[in-house]
């Protein structure tokens, strides 16, 4: 059996799934080397069981994993450096909303959803009612995610 994908490059290196399955750190030549009886074929990349097809197999693997190790350091970097200047790098948590101002971003209590959840929190800290009890409340009084739903559904 073949898979086959546009690129390899798109496949990090130390993550590759096979149907459901993850395997951890196989390039797809090891793959088909473990016994899987599956070959992964590149529909742009000369790719085969030559030497040739091995190495450049080899290159588009570690060419894709410094890539996407590079992608992660940038953006670690860039959330340091945003969370040093007091920005905040995350959707705002539900009861906040990011507010943008010349520029600057900054985040401050939703006027909307903001005495609910302080509401939430008093009920809770009552010990009167239990977690389940309290989304129920609030989300009568009208709390909603969001996306406009409902944050307690039946389930």
């Amino acid at each position: 059996m073949a898979l086959y994908w546009w690129t390899l490059r798109r496949i990090p290196e130390s993550r590759r799934s096979i149907g459901s399955e993850t395997v951890v750190g196989l390039t797809p030549k090891r793959v088909t080397n473990r016994g899987f009886g599956v070959r992964l074929r590149s529909a742009t990349e000369p790719i085969d069981d030559s030497s040739s097809g091995k190495f450049i197999e080899s290159m588009i693997a570690a060419v894709s994993q410094f890539d996407n190790d590079v992608r992660s350091e940038r953006t670690v970097a860039g959330m340091k450096a945003a969370a040093e200047e007091g920005r905040w790098t995350f959707p705002a948590p539900l009861g906040y909303r990011i507010v943008t101002t010349n520029g600057s971003s900054r985040m401050e209590p939703d006027p909307d959803r903001a005495p609910l959840v302080r509401s939430a929190f008093e009920l809770f800290a009552t010990g009167t009612y239990e977690q389940q009890q309290v989304l129920k409340k609030i989300t009568a009084k009208g709390l909603r995610t969001r996306r406009g739903k409902a944050s307690f559904t039946k389930s």
